[in-house]
C-alpha cells in the first residue's frame, strides 16, 4: 500500500492502523442500530 498516495484533496484518507480499524468494527458489531455501514 505504500505505492498508492492519498489525494487528500479529494477526501481520500487510508486507515493504516490495524488497531483502530478493529476498534470500529467492535463498535458496530455489538448494536443492532445499523443496517447498513458505509465506507
Amino acid at each position: 500500500m505504500s505505492l498508492v498516495k492519498a489525494k487528500k484533496h479529494l477526501g481520500q484518507h487510508f486507515l493504516t492502523d490495524k488497531r483502530i480499524a478493529e476498534k470500529i468494527v467492535d463498535g458496530l458489531i455489538h448494536t443492532d442500530q445499523y443496517r447498513q455501514v458505509l465506507e
